[in-house]
């Protein structure tokens, strides 16, 4: 293919513009619900496209921590659908934070007052449609912090059906005064 035919295909193809590789930012943390097993939270990505041409998200791969400890890895979840030209898009990771897990990180619980950082490091893969860049990962990493206190307190009644929950509740977080000792 000559020069002139590839430049010509490139702005048939990105209408004209050079292609950016598009980013991602922290959104938003919820809590979807407090169950017997756990924490179920949503953390929401906002994906940017900064380009004249709609991409299409195919994947998002995660890895949460408690602290310092990995508590999920390589966890994956499709995403699928587009990001518009020049537009964003809201991509949803859903964590689930069993008690077993906030159990292996009680001693930093104890000692922060019944909250823990949390780190997610997530690689969201888009396709760009464009035959030489093909998929590309854009890569987040975000840092905040979990008021177990806070949940366990605010659900108490569910946490008093599950032994590791009330184990957690009153043996790391008794001292906190939330439960009135």
């Amino acid at each position: 293919m000559t020069r002139l035919a590839l430049a010509l295909w490139l702005v048939a193809v990105c209408g004209g513009c050079a292609y950016q590789k598009p980013t991602a930012t922290f959104h938003d943390l919820s809590v979807a619900q407090v169950s017997t097993q756990g924490i179920a939270l949503n953390l929401d990505l906002n994906v940017h496209n900064p380009n004249g041409f709609a991409v299409a998200v195919a994947e998002a791969e995660y890895t949460f921590r408690l602290s310092k400890y990995e508590v999920i890895r390589g966890a994956k979840l499709r995403p699928e659908g587009p990001v518009a030209a020049n537009g964003s898009r809201v991509v949803r990771v859903p964590v689930t934070v069993t008690f077993e897990m906030l159990w292996g990180v009680a001693d930093t619980l104890r000692a922060g007052g019944g909250v823990v950082d949390y780190t997610l490091d997530v690689g969201v893969d888009v396709e760009t449609g464009i035959p030489i860049v093909g998929r590309q990962r854009v890569p987040l990493s975000y840092t905040g912090t979990l008021d177990v206190g806070k949940l366990i307190k605010d659900h108490w009644r569910t946490i008093l059906t599950s032994p590791t929950a009330r184990k957690l509740a009153s043996e790391v977080l008794g001292g906190l005064g939330l439960w009135g000792s």
